[in-house]
């Protein structure tokens, strides 16, 4: 299961995260979602089942390069496969890549069009269509 917060928070940060190392000012500005709201905060954990896990803070792409870190099933996710994109507002958002192998996943449901990120979202990749999911992540604010 994807482990406790304090297990979260030792994860590493891959290729395109946020190499800024201050986490001090997200609770203060507001980090969370409201009941049913997009997620806002300044920066974002995709946590593995294991608890392993990655910050992003800026628009990063994600692909193999980013999820590797998490095992074999990477080989699976396309060099981009989904962009993380936080808003004007601070609501994040998850972005399909054209022309993708898979499909990219949350909740299990495929998406084709840009789409905002809840607090316990499930980003994966996959065909929902044949109940293939690989490499679930699940989305936190940091």
């Amino acid at each position: 299961m994807a482990g406790d917060a304090s297990a979260a928070a030792t994860g590493t940060a891959g290729a395109g995260t946020t190499a800024d190392a201050s986490a001090a000012g997200t609770e203060a500005a507001g980090g969370g979602t409201a009941a049913g709201g997009a997620l806002k905060s300044d920066r974002i954990q995709l946590v593995d089942e294991s608890g392993k896990s990655v910050t992003v803070g800026v628009r990063t792409p994600l692909g193999k390069h980013v999820v590797r870190q998490f095992g074999e099933d990477a080989n699976v996710w396309d060099a981009e496969q989904c962009i993380l994109e936080r808003g004007p507002d601070g609501a994040w958002q998850i972005i399909p890549g054209a022309g993708t192998t898979n499909e990219t996943l949350v909740n299990g449901e495929p998406i084709t069009a840009a789409r905002p990120l809840n607090e316990g979202d499930v980003v994966a990749v996959g065909r929902a269509a044949k109940g293939i999911v690989k490499l679930p992540l699940t989305v936190r604010a940091a």
